[in-house]
């Protein structure tokens, strides 16, 4: 049978081509990697893209691992010294709960804790970068001011362990500290006053008496739970219906609500409504102090640093002053409550104490930096600590108080949720000290210490904690990477001493077929023709 010379030349062509690819192959996977395209081994390959993808996760796992170690240890550093000064806080509160100090020493030692607050709030404002570490979400604005001024607070009466358990209503299962509210009563004829604690939870007023050591004996008798039994008096159900936020703003700060308050040096402008320009005109001819008697309204006026709104568009119309921007001076606080003991009707007062306010301008919300492949673990994620973690919300922060859902301060709206009550607390231990009352001093400001140094350690040991796992799962993540590279080596590497075996065996092949070719094909070619 006679072969074409074009078929001899084209299958010469063909071999030759394969011969060729196959050196070029072999060349091609010289770079340690026997994987470039999925038809060099299908199998293989696709093994391939899934560990190169479990490869791309280690190594963001790795770097989210990384900035969340730096992140904490950060904050873990800062605590260890702001519960350093908590600590000394409390030594120096029971120091100053002994009646042998003089007022003197009381002022001192006071100028000394505010000293420590001021160290500890500058602390809680500390940075990782631009970041600050303890605002939530809000992590470029200074979460800590205290201000400069003084303010009335509502006087909170901290529980014990003891008395929490017992006034079990008055604890809060969102975090908040077990807290009431102070109330002073006096008798009709004013010849007896007498301190009651009232709880903003059931609307119970009970005497400070049964709050502070009464109770107990109700213990020993086997009753564990405060139902009620041993109240005093009770805040009606029609009072209750916000009934704490209607004196008393987010921060504990007295309002001007349901009794007279007095403002004064204070330039007072009326806003008029221009039928024909319509708009508000500014008359500044009035400076006269302001003075509201109905629920912290004034109409007409308006101080220039007032939050405001406007009133109707109607002739002569008025803005209408909802929100201000200072608290109040309290020139008259009677209730619309009593509480009888032993037969004695006392009329009520909230308690108060005037001192400096700190406020917290961060959020409540967590930084997550997921460390593992699976299902999102947010607690466990968690790299932050928040101001409610640090210093805890109190009683004017809670649904019972009426400021659970977003309120006007300073001028702002922001939803409620303090992470600064511990804060206030201490900065109410240092009024105290200065008014020299040893009576509050050795319980309720023994306790408020306690509370705020054990919510800074509770928050450092969270921190701490999970700040040891990313430090373990850094191992961990570490030793997978390996895994997975191995994995990786195994489908898609070369192995080098094969490899330049089979490259000699392909060039030699190659050179040959080409010597042959260069010898055969033409001699057959003659012979054909």
């Amino acid at each position: 049978m006679r072969v074409a010379s074009m078929q001899s030349t084209m299958r010469y062509q063909t071999q030759l081509n394969d011969s060729w690819d196959l050196t070029t192959k072999y060349l091609e996977q010289a770079d340690g990697n026997s994987l470039h395209r999925p038809s060099d081994n299908s199998v293989n390959y696709s093994k391939y893209l899934r560990y190169q993808n479990s490869y791309t996760e280690n190594i963001q796992y790795q770097s989210n691992v990384k900035t969340a170690t730096s992140w904490m240890k950060s904050a873990d550093d800062v605590m260890i010294d702001m519960t350093d000064l908590l600590k000394t806080i409390v030594e120096k509160t029971v120091n100053a709960a002994n009646e042998t100090n003089n007022d003197d020493n009381e002022k001192d030692m006071a100028t000394d804790i505010f000293a420590k607050i001021q160290q500890v709030v500058s602390l809680g404002n500390s940075q990782s970068g631009d970041r600050y570490l303890f605002a939530g979400q809000s992590d470029m604005t200074s979460p800590y001011i205290i201000s400069t001024e003084k303010y009335n607070r509502g006087l909170v009466r901290s529980l014990n362990d003891m008395q929490a358990a017992y006034f079990v209503n008055d604890a809060d299962a969102t975090g908040n500290a077990p807290q009431m509210l102070g109330l002073k009563g006096t008798s009709a004829d004013g010849t007896k006053t007498m301190n009651f604690f009232l709880s903003t939870k059931t609307g119970y007023i009970y005497d400070e008496g049964f709050a502070l050591e009464g109770y107990k004996s109700e213990i020993a008798a086997g009753r564990t739970v405060e139902d009620g039994s041993n109240k005093k008096g009770e805040w009606t159900a029609a009072a209750t219906t916000g009934f704490v936020s209607t004196y008393f703003e987010s921060n504990g700060v007295m309002k001007g609500s349901n009794y007279t308050t007095t403002y004064t040096e204070q330039t007072v402008t009326t806003y008029t409504y221009n039928a024909g320009t319509g708009e508000y005109e500014i008359d500044t001819s009035t400076t006269n102090p302001v003075t509201s008697t109905v629920n912290n309204t004034v109409t007409g006026t308006n101080d220039s640093t007032y939050s405001f709104t406007t009133g109707p568009a109607t002739t002569n119309g008025d803005y209408t002053v909802t929100t201000y921007s200072t608290p109040s001076e309290i020139t008259q606080n009677t209730l619309p409550i009593t509480a009888t003991v032993d037969g004695v009707t006392y009329n009520l007062q909230f308690d108060f104490t005037y001192q400096y306010i700190a406020t917290y301008n961060g959020d409540a919300k967590h930084i997550s930096m997921v460390k593992k492949n699976g299902s999102t673990e947010v607690t466990a994620d968690t790299v932050n600590v928040t101001g409610q973690d640090l210093f805890g919300s109190d009683i004017f922060d809670n649904e019972n108080s009426g400021n659970m859902s977003n309120v006007y301060y300073n001028g702002e709206r922001k939803s409620v949720s303090s992470g600064v009550a511990a804060i206030n607390d201490l900065l109410m231990v240092v009024a105290k000290m200065e008014a020299a009352d040893y009576d509050w001093l050795s319980s309720d400001g023994i306790t408020a210490s306690d509370s705020a140094h054990a919510k800074a350690v509770q928050a450092q040991t969270g921190i701490a904690a999970r700040h040891n796992i990313y430090e373990s799962v850094s191992t961990m993540l570490v030793s997978q990477n390996e895994v997975i590279t191995q994995d990786i080596t195994d489908v898609s590497g070369t192995d080098v001493a094969a490899l330049a075996v089979k490259m000699m065996e392909a060039q030699t092949l190659y050179n040959m077929m080409l010597s042959v070719g260069a010898r055969i094909l033409p001699q057959s070619l003659a012979d054909y023709l």
